[in-house]
Order: structure tokens, then C-alpha cells, then sequence
């Protein structure tokens, strides 16, 4: 499209009549469906979420999925599309895979659509109690790779003296020392 665009760009030319350039219709042909073609971030968002849905999905079309879900909400716009489509649901059916690079791009995820957005966080917290499902998972998971993500949604889903009150009462504190000295928690 780009080389398109630049053969077919002329910066000194003020008319709107097309049959004036002397294109060839075929070229504009081309450029009409090349741009109807275009689909949409959030409708690939939508598409990625279909997927988390199939009964038959491997483990591997999973993470392949989820990845592409995260690369996708790190964009504040379609982090909401996601809360939209009820695609928050579907992501974190997937918490509990028994896969853990699944497990990992599912609190990945959650981390990335949670940081700085605090209309995901009060859906997350409201409608899928996610403090307590991290703690929890937090206190059962054995992979690092998932620990480190798991952190991640931690220190994302806990922003404010509520829930910061709710995170110390479920003995959290306790689950994190053993962090300290963990190279999670190491500085990069």
C-alpha cells in the first residue's frame, strides 16, 4: 500500500478529478479493496477471544492466543474493548490451566489490562474478585515464569488503601516474603 501511495502521490496537484491523473482504474481498483480489506484492532481482539472459547483448543493455540490478546491490551482503547466483549471472563478462565505457559499470558493479561486503568481494575475486583484469585494462585503456583506474572497482576490489581486493606487481610504479606529474596524480584 505504502508503494502504492507513493507512485500514485503527486504534492503539486489541486484538481479532484481522478481521470485527470491518468491512472489506470485497476490501480484504484486495487487501493478501494486493499482498504476495505482493513480490519480492525479490535475486531482481530475479537477474533483472539473466539478462540479462547473452543472446546478443542490445545494448550499451545491458547498461548498463542492469549500472547497476541496481550500485545493487544497494552493499549488502553482496546484494554476496555476487552472489558466490552467480555473478553476479562474468557481470559481468566485460564488462570488455572493446567498448562503454566498458559497460566503465565492469562496474568499477564490481567497485569497489563489492570496498570493505570482503573475502570479494568473495578471490574476486575467487583465482578471476579481478582485480589483473591491471585493471592490464592499466588500461594499454590510452583512456576516461576507464572510467579513473575503472577506478581506483576498483583502489584497492578492493588492500588488504593481498600484494597490494600483487603490484601494484608488475606495474609498476603506472608506469600511475598518468600519473594524477598527471590531473582523475581531482583532489579533488571
Amino acid at each position: 500500500m505504502l508503494r502504492f501511495c507513493l507512485e500514485h502521490s503527486d504534492g503539486n496537484v489541486t484538481e479532484s478529478d481522478l481521470s485527470a491523473y491518468g491512472r489506470p482504474q485497476a490501480d484504484y481498483e486495487w487501493l478501494k479493496q486493499a482498504l476495505g480489506n482493513l480490519e480492525s484492532d479490535s475486531d482481530k481482539l475479537k477474533k483472539l477471544l473466539a478462540k479462547l472459547d473452543e472446546p478443542e483448543a490445545t494448550a499451545d493455540t491458547l498461548s498463542c492466543a492469549l500472547e497476541a490478546i496481550q500485545y493487544y491490551v497494552e493499549d488502553l482503547d482496546l484494554a476496555e474493548a476487552l472489558l466490552k466483549q467480555d473478553g476479562l471472563a474468557r481470559v481468566l478462565r485460564h488462570l488455572q490451566h493446567p498448562a503454566a505457559h498458559v497460566r503465565k499470558w492469562a496474568f499477564w493479561i490481567v497485569a497489563s489490562v489492570a496498570q493505570n486503568h482503573s475502570k479494568v481494575q473495578l471490574a476486575l475486583h467487583r465482578d471476579h474478585q481478582i485480589l483473591e484469585v491471585v493471592v490464592s494462585a499466588l500461594g499454590r503456583e510452583t512456576d516461576e515464569g507464572v510467579k513473575e506474572k503472577q506478581l506483576y497482576a498483583l502489584s497492578s490489581v492493588v492500588s488504593g488503601k481498600a484494597t490494600v486493606e483487603r490484601f494484608v487481610g488475606l495474609g498476603a504479606l506472608g506469600l511475598l516474603s518468600p519473594q524477598l529474596g527471590s531473582p523475581l524480584l531482583a532489579v533488571r
